[in-house]
């Protein structure tokens, strides 16, 4: 992904970049009250657990983070969430520069983007504070938008910057292919 000549990929990938860094910056100016240190010791462990990546199909990394990213989106509001998402989703191949800059703020803005999502699924359903029989069915719901959201943002821009129907780099990913 190239802003020096677009291609389908670069559109995609600017069509979720942009809103989703004006939807999180919106979303913690108006959750700044809730801000605490607890966010930047979840960035930190994330960020240390995205440095262990899993290898997938052409160069698309796995990762470890998902159960973490999932307790955050549980516990915290969604544009909070999204924060500790976007600022945690380190990946160790933006250290040696392995992936362009727009490749990297695509990646931690679509894992931004899932973790929202999820988080307003949890807390339109559930409550952390509520017994645990009845934030069961909230947190599986979170789990699956979270995947989904993954899947599909993932699978579209390997689909465009592979040239390959987004349903071959699903069954990638699944390890199906």
């Amino acid at each position: 992904m190239s802003l020096r000549r677009p291609t389908a990929a670069t559109v995609f990938a600017l069509a979720i970049v942009l809103p989703t860094l004006t939807c999180v910056g919106w979303g913690l100016a108006r959750d700044w009250p809730r801000v605490s240190i607890d966010l930047l010791y979840w960035i930190v462990l994330v960020s240390a657990v995205e440095l262990l990546p899993v290898p997938a199909w052409r160069g698309l990394q796995a990762s470890l983070a998902f159960p973490l990213l999932t307790a955050v989106a549980i516990t915290f509001t969604p544009p909070l969430a999204a924060v500790v998402a976007l600022l945690g989703s380190l990946d160790s191949r933006e250290l040696h520069r392995g992936v362009s800059p727009l490749r990297a703020l695509f990646n931690r803005c679509q894992v931004a983007l899932a973790v929202f999502a999820a988080s307003a699924v949890f807390h339109a359903l559930g409550n952390i504070s509520h017994p645990l029989a009845s934030v069961i069915a909230p947190g599986l719901l979170a789990i699956v938008t979270d995947y989904l959201i993954n899947m599909c943002l993932v699978s579209m821009a390997a689909s465009l910057i592979y040239r390959v129907r987004p349903q071959s780099v699903l069954r990638q990913l699944l390890g199906r292919g």
